[in-house]
């Protein structure tokens, strides 16, 4: 799910090392695995379709998104 939530703020890359530490190199499959499951609900074919589409960057409002972002930091909302 980290792998999906990095991509889609805009991430082109990911780091793996801790979750290969903790869990072994197994976990590579399950986080490809989640995330072909995770485009086929959504209905992305390429990465390129989804990432960074939740950035700052496509928003119409800057100001207001960054207000949103505070207000859910000092509400407690994830």
């Amino acid at each position: 799910e980290a792998v999906v939530k990095l991509l889609l703020a805009g991430a082109k890359a990911v780091q793996t090392a801790s979750i290969l530490y903790k869990h072994g190199i197994t976990e590579i499959g399950e986080m490809n695995n989640f995330l072909h499951q995770w485009m086929e609900r959504k209905g992305f074919n390429s990465l390129d379709q989804f990432v960074g589409k939740l950035s700052i960057d496509h928003v119409d409002n800057p100001a207001a998104f960054e207000r949103v972002q505070f207000m859910k930091h000092f509400a407690g909302i994830e």
